[in-house]
């Protein structure tokens, strides 16, 4: 994954799917796909129109907000910085929004 190229149509389709996140060396924590939300673009993103995506994990534990190597089979692999939201009924939430 290059991420200055990546829009949010690069994702939609894999949405629902699994993505690993490596972390600290241990096995990689496994979470899905949940959103792709786009923003308007404005003049202050001239590029690339920002998104944002929405993870769910486990609800036990959690990986505290930092950049990590977040891994699909089809995309490759790319450090991303992640920022835990909270649990709700469908586990432990994961953001990540490209600017």
């Amino acid at each position: 994954m290059q991420l200055d190229q990546l829009t949010s149509a690069d994702f939609r389709p894999h949405l629902g799917e699994e993505f690993r996140i490596h972390y600290s060396g241990e096995l990689p924590l496994t979470v899905r796909l949940s959103q792709v939300d786009d923003f308007q673009p404005g003049a202050r993103h001239p590029g690339r129109a920002p998104f944002s995506l929405l993870f769910h994990g486990p609800k036990e534990g959690y990986l505290r907000q930092g950049t990590y190597t977040v891994e699909h089979p089809q995309m490759g692999r790319a450090e991303i910085f992640i920022v835990p939201l909270g649990n709700d009924e469908a586990g432990m939430r994961y953001e990540v929004v490209f600017g």
